[in-house]
C-alpha cells in the first residue's frame, strides 16, 4: 500500500518553520554526545547554542574598541581663525 502524500498545509507549515533557523550538522566521535548530556544535562542543540552565545559575547568584549581616547580628542574642535594678516 503506498504511503499516504502529506498534506500542502502540512508541508507549508514545516516550510515556515524551517525557514525560520539554520541548519548544522556536525559529526562527534562516538560517545561525545551521551557525555554531553550526562556532564551538562542539557540537549545537544541547547549546549551548542549557549556555547555559542558565551564565545560571541567574548568575542565582542575583546573586539569592542576601548574607550580610551585622548581627552583632547574628545573635546570639539573650534574653527581657528584663517584670515590672514597683511
Amino acid at each position: 500500500m503506498p504511503k499516504p502524500k502529506t498534506p500542502d498545509y502540512t508541508r507549508r507549515a514545516i516550510k515556515a518553520y524551517d525557514s525560520k533557523y539554520d541548519k548544522i550538522a556536525i559529526r562527534l566521535p562516538k560517545g561525545t554526545a551521551d557525555e554531553i548530556r550526562t556532564r551538562t544535562g542539557k540537549s545537544l542543540n541547547q549546549y551548542f547554542i549557549d556555547l555559542y552565545t558565551e564565545d560571541l559575547k567574548r568575542h565582542h568584549e575583546t573586539t569592542a574598541p576601548p574607550d580610551n581616547t585622548p581627552e583632547e580628542v574628545k573635546k570639539p574642535r573650534t574653527k581657528k581663525n584663517t584670515t590672514l594678516k597683511s
